[in-house]
Order: C-alpha cells, then sequence, then structure tokens
C-alpha cells in the first residue's frame, strides 16, 4: 500500500514527513498527516514540529517526539522547534506581538495584560516565581519589534482546548470593548494561537531564516518545564472562566458616510485597520475598465501597522471567491501583501488553500474596501440608466417596504406561474439569493421538481464563484 508519509532521523530520533500534500496525493482516503503520524507513535514524550531550510528559501517541516530528558539537552540550540500542544490539559500561556514605539510602550502593554488576567483569571503575569517569559527583539531606527511567550505556572490548568479557546474568545470580547485594554488590540495580544494541535515556539528558537530568538526574560522562571505548555500529571485544579456572549457588534463609517455593522470579531479587527490610517486618509479611486476584485484590492492600503489578521482575512475572502481558481486567487493575495513585505508565493500556498471558503468573501472584500474609498459604495455609474428604464410596454410594479423581499405582499413562486418576466430591484441584504432558494425547492404536486432546468446569469466571474458555492447543494456548476 502506498504512503505518503517518509521518516528522517533528527536528534537521533525519527521525525515524519509527507512526500505530497492531500490533494497531489493518488489515493487521498488514505493520506496521513505526518503530525498524526508523530502523535500516534507518542510515548508519553513531548511532541514537537521541527523547521529546517531547504533550497530557494523553501521549508520543510517535520514532526517527532522527545523524552524530557533529550530536550532538555538541545533545547538551548537554535532548531526552529515547536511544541505541538495536544487537545488535553494545559497551562495558560499568551502570545504578544507589536512594533512598540519605546520600551515604555512595551511595558505599558505588559501592564493592561496583567490588569486584564488579575482581574478575569486571578493570574499576575509579574509573578516571578509563577510566570516564564521568554521574548524575541529586533530593533530599527523608529521602532522595537518584540514577540513575547507567557507560560503561567501557578498549579491551575484548563482542562482541555476547547475551555481555553473559550476562554479566550471572552478576553477578545474584552479586548475589543472596553477601552482600558485597547493597548491589547491590533492583533498585539494574538487569539489565534489557541487551535487544535496548536504549535508554540519553545525558547532559543527562531523561525526558519528570522533571526529573532526567544530568550528566556531575567528574573523570571527559565527552566525547561516551566516552558512546556502540555501537562500529562494528575492535577486537576481548574481555571474558573467566562463565555464570550458574542452578542455586540462593531459600527464603523466608511469614506463615503455609511455606517456599517460588523460582529465583534471583524468589526474589532476592522475598527483598529481604521486606526492604522490617519484619519484624514482616503483612496480616491473609481473602478473604471478594472475588474471588481482588482478594484477592491487597490481600495485596501496596506502596511506595516496592518495587521495579521486583517491579512488573513484578505486571504479567506480571495479564497471564496476563487474557488474554482485557487492558482490565481493566491496570486491576488501575493500581490496585494507584497508591496509591504517581500513574500514568497509558494510559503503562501499551503496557508492559502487551507483557509476554508464558508465564511469571508466577496461581500466582507467590499466593506473593507469602502473603509477608505467612498466611491465603492457611491460608483453607480452605468447603474442609473438600467435603473430608470421604462419598458415599451404596460407592466405590474410593486413597492414593497419592508427589510426583506420575501414577504405576504410578494410571493415570488405565485407571480413566477403569473409573469415569464419578473425584475427585482432591492439593496444588499434583502434575501435576493434566499428567494431564489425558494425557486429551486419549488414542486409540483406530484413532488417532483417544478423548475428542472435552471441557468443562473451573472456579469462578475466572483459573484458567480461566490453564488455557485451557496448553491452547490442544488447541483450548480459553475461554467
Amino acid at each position: 500500500m502506498t504512503s505518503n508519509i517518509r521518516e528522517k532521523k533528527v536528534f537521533d530520533t525519527n521525525f515524519y514527513y509527507t512526500i505530497k500534500a492531500k490533494k497531489n496525493f493518488e489515493e487521498p482516503n488514505l493520506y496521513l498527516s505526518p503530525l498524526q503520524k508523530a502523535i500516534e507513535e507518542n510515548k508519553e514524550e513531548i511532541t514537537l514540529k521541527y523547521d529546517s531550510k531547504g533550497p530557494q528559501e523553501k521549508i520543510y517541516i517535520s514532526y517527532g517526539n522527545l523524552s524530557f530528558e533529550k530536550l532538555s539537552s538541545i533545547w538551548k540550540q537554535n532548531n526552529s522547534l515547536y511544541e505541538i500542544i495536544q487537545e488535553g490539559k494545559r497551562k495558560a500561556y499568551f502570545d504578544i506581538d507589536k512594533k512598540f514605539q519605546s520600551v515604555e510602550d512595551w511595558n505599558n502593554t505588559l501592564k493592561a495584560l496583567q490588569i486584564l488576567l488579575l482581574r478575569e483569571l486571578k493570574v499576575d503575569i509579574f509573578n516571578k516565581e509563577k510566570t516564564a517569559i521568554s521574548e524575541g527583539k529586533g530593533t530599527k531606527e523608529d521602532y522595537i519589534k518584540i514577540s513575547a511567550h507567557i507560560v503561567i505556572n501557578d498549579g491551575y490548568l484548563f482542562e482541555n482546548q476547547k475551555k481555553q479557546r473559550e476562554f479566550m474568545l471572552y478576553l477578545k470580547e474584552k479586548v475589543h470593548f472596553e477601552d482600558e485594554f485597547k493597548l491589547l488590540r491590533g492583533g498585539v495580544l494574538d487569539f489565534i494561537p489557541y487551535g487544535k494541535n496548536q504549535a508554540f515556539k519553545l525558547p532559543y528558537q527562531s523561525k526558519v531564516y528570522k533571526n529573532i530568538v526567544q530568550i528566556p526574560k531575567d528574573g523570571f522562571l527559565s527552566c525547561l518545564s516551566s516552558f512546556i505548555v502540555s501537562y500529562s500529571g494528575e492535577n486537576t485544579k481548574y481555571y474558573e472562566t467566562k463565555k464570550a456572549a458574542n452578542t455586540k457588534e462593531i459600527k464603523i463609517k466608511t469614506k463615503s458616510g455609511e455606517t456599517k455593522t460588523f460582529n465583534f470579531e471583524l468589526g474589532g479587527i476592522l475598527r483598529d485597520y481604521k486606526s492604522s490610517f490617519p484619519s484624514s486618509y482616503k483612496i480616491d479611486i473609481k473602478q473604471g475598465d478594472k475588474n471588481e476584485i482588482d478594484f477592491f484590492l487597490q481600495s485596501i492600503p496596506n502596511s506595516d501597522k496592518v495587521s495579521f489578521s486583517l491579512f488573513q482575512i484578505i486571504g479567506y475572502c480571495l479564497r471564496r471567491v476563487f474557488i474554482d481558481d485557487i492558482e490565481k486567487g493566491l496570486q491576488k493575495w501575493v500581490e496585494w501583501t507584497t508591496p509591504y513585505k517581500k513574500v514568497s508565493k509558494e510559503d503562501l500556498r499551503l496557508k492559502f488553500e487551507g483557509f476554508h471558503t464558508n465564511s469571508y468573501g466577496l461581500n466582507t472584500l467590499r466593506k473593507i474596501a469602502s473603509i477608505f474609498n467612498k466611491y465603492i459604495d457611491n460608483d453607480i455609474e452605468g447603474l442609473e440608466y438600467l435603473f430608470n428604464y421604462k419598458p415599451p410596454y404596460d407592466c405590474e410594479q410593486i413597492n414593497i417596504n419592508k427589510k426583506y423581499i420575501d414577504c405576504e405582499e410578494f410571493d415570488i413562486l405565485k407571480k413566477m406561474k403569473k409573469n415569464l418576466l419578473i425584475s427585482i430591484k432591492s439593496p444588499m441584504g434583502s434575501g435576493k439569493s434566499y428567494t431564489m432558494k425558494r425557486i429551486f425547492e419549488a414542486k409540483k404536486k406530484d413532488n417532483s421538481l417544478r423548475y428542472k432546468s435552471i441557468l443562473y446569469l451573472s456579469n462578475k466571474r466572483a459573484f458567480a464563484c461566490s453564488m455557485s458555492w451557496d448553491f452547490v447543494d442544488y447541483g450548480f456548476k459553475n461554467y
């Protein structure tokens, strides 16, 4: 039986890697991830991710297990090692990453985190007998780049990954809505590294091809055991935590003067994105002959102050819009990123291909673009004639003063029985796509489909991609 897994000796131990991505493997049902292989082979050891250099600045990733004793003998050598935090019991850990203007700015940020955690977790990160902190610093002329990992060793644990993630979402809500913690916004307190089998960089390590090494902070805990997050002992003292309400919304005013509403997670990211530029900043470009996606991307400025979260959201949007053309979507993401930071297309490929396609999309991209470009909301050149067009024959016209078009005054199925042509003009989000689903599901008396063949036309490829995904359960294909 063919296997995609290969092994190599690292620190005199078997580490596992794959020779092909799952999408390129001849028998995808038999595909095994190298991480899963390492976890299966674990014998009460520490599971690790090991990054190594390849040709043309590629990164080779492999996974394996080392005993605590073995890791103790090599952990102060920079081998780009990450602990894999599995789903079970774990210590509280936090990740801070920002370009600070001064050491005072960094200290004030730590103080804000201290106040937040004292209040919500009864944890004092400045207690040097119970806290391990490793810092990676890089200095430029106008800022200090600091990446810090904080691990709490107070005898309490999170019961599992789900409990910790729920608590971090609660903290995220606090940070987004309480100005006391505004220093932690914009990705400064990173809420991303709490996924399943999370990789968390160990002290004395750096990313491959990077020279910023995480060094234990003087005066705090500095032994290896204090930095290992996973816990396999019998300790059953767990933190008492709260869950996020997840009901609050954030309103953002765009350059056109329109106010748009977002859920607290996306809204918080976009609010911080807007504040990354001066209040007077604007982009004055019209669509003209540009295609819609390029117009949106050119209306979304990038800079060194833009958060990693916003960078990822742009990737998510393009992944969904180009669901049938991954290569083109990836290229668009690279082109948007490159003016700010030199990136390798191949380095971004795995991340891009791994993005799910059921969240952010074309509509989100449009809303982000409208933050700085008033013409996103106002550019209706060419539409005026369409909506003012009067046909040379009599036709029934219905004005509906409702939030959604699917209402008592307008039943699409009844109208289709009496009319060969129906034209609907309504704002975004008023239920046109939902109404289409009623048509797709319409049945005759014998329970067979009323409309067996339906052609859905769009003059925008991005919109066609989005709709084909939304209607995939109805058998639609995007041509």
